[in-house]
Parts: C-alpha cells; structure tokens; sequence
C-alpha cells in the first residue's frame, strides 16, 4: 500500500546479510534487526547454506529460522531460496532445520545448461 514501509509487508534478505548482520553483535541494533526479521508478515531468506560462517553466526540464523517455524503468527510466512537441495542443506547447516524447510512446501527448480 501506499505510503507504507516495506517492513510493514516483509523482509528480503540475503544469507550472507543476515551473517553480517550477527556478526556484528556490538552493535545495539542489531538485536533491533533481528527481533524486525522474526516478527516480519513475510521474510525471504536468499541463498541459505552458501556461505560459511562461525559456529554463533550460523546458530543465530538457524535460531531465526526455527522461530519462525515454532511461533509464528498466523498469516507469517518464510519462504527460503538455496542453491541445493534439502539434502545438501542438512550436510551444510543442520539436519533438523533442513528437515523442518522439508515439512513446509518445497519447490525445486533445475535448469539445465545448453
């Protein structure tokens, strides 16, 4: 709508953004960004498992994600992208989370190269 924030609709954001973002956990609003993101109508995560981070920064994501799969609101969506499927993510991330993406619906794209 018309003079609303995009916020107030959703959130896109890359995997390696949000890393940023919790690395960066001197920063007081960091938090601020985070509790934004878990409470966010819709939040788009892009190209989740393609980086590699510290242990903290990669709990603090998958945190994010399983908040969102335990309390959301209703109406509250995550849609996730990856470059691999679920289980490649379980090998990179975590098992349980991949698990958990795998009960929502999941939709795989391939293309092939000519």
């Amino acid at each position: 709508a018309r003079g609303r924030r995009p916020e107030a609709w959703g959130n896109f954001v890359t995997a390696y953004a949000a890393a940023r973002t919790i690395r960066n956990v001197t920063n007081p609003g960091t938090q601020t960004v985070l509790r934004t993101w878990a409470a966010s109508p819709l939040l788009v995560l892009d190209d989740l498992g393609k980086h590699r981070d510290k242990p903290h920064v990669i709990e603090q994501l998958l945190f994010l994600l399983h908040e969102r799969y335990d309390w959301s609101a209703p109406g509250q969506k995550t849609i996730v992208t990856a470059n691999m499927d679920l289980d490649e993510l379980a090998e990179r991330i975590d098992p349980g989370t991949a698990r958990r993406l795998g009960e929502g619906m999941v939709i795989e794209l391939t293309c092939k190269e000519t």
